[in-house]
């Protein structure tokens, strides 16, 4: 049967490395159709809302990626990733985020599939080389974003 109460995850912190120094991977899917309420996540390797699942409301997330499938809202506040490649994949949901912050080089939203995403408040910093991949990519969709860029280079201009 499925859940049809809300699910609350809290302070779910995953130590990814083992004894022999070997990196864990734990991801964290979201298929039931119920709401799901997150709070101070730290070390999962992924988040997935599969298509049909409920309604995401989370706060203090770090996780390298985020991937939403179907037209389930998903609201963050001070959300991190951290990876040097795509950090948020969404295709077809409403998505709003409170408080981005990421340092990796990268594509930081790819948004398909008639996603709709806003985000408000995002401070990027890629490191001190220079990037050319894009930061949003967009098809089909709509992305309405205010955030600061923060590009340190100590080659000569």
């Amino acid at each position: 049967p499925s859940r049809t109460t809300p699910l609350y995850v809290r302070n779910l912190i995953v130590e990814n490395r083992t004894t022999s120094g070997v990196i864990g991977i734990v991801d964290f899917k979201s298929p039931s159709p119920s709401q799901l309420i997150m709070s101070d996540i730290q070390g999962v390797s992924a988040f997935t809302q599969e298509s049909g699942a409920g309604e995401v409301y989370g706060e203090d997330i770090s996780t390298p990626h985020i991937y939403l499938y179907g037209s389930t809202g998903v609201w963050l506040r001070q959300f991190n990733p951290e990876i040097a490649s795509t950090k948020i994949v969404n295709n077809g949901a409403p998505l709003w985020i409170l408080g981005l912050k990421t340092e990796q080089p990268s594509t930081i939203l790819n948004n398909t599939g008639g996603a709709n995403t806003e985000i408000v408040g995002g401070y990027f910093y890629p490191g001190g080389s220079a990037v050319s991949t894009p930061v949003f990519s967009n098809t089909n969709s709509r992305i309405t974003a205010s955030y600061v860029e923060e590009a340190i280079s100590t080659s000569a201009v």
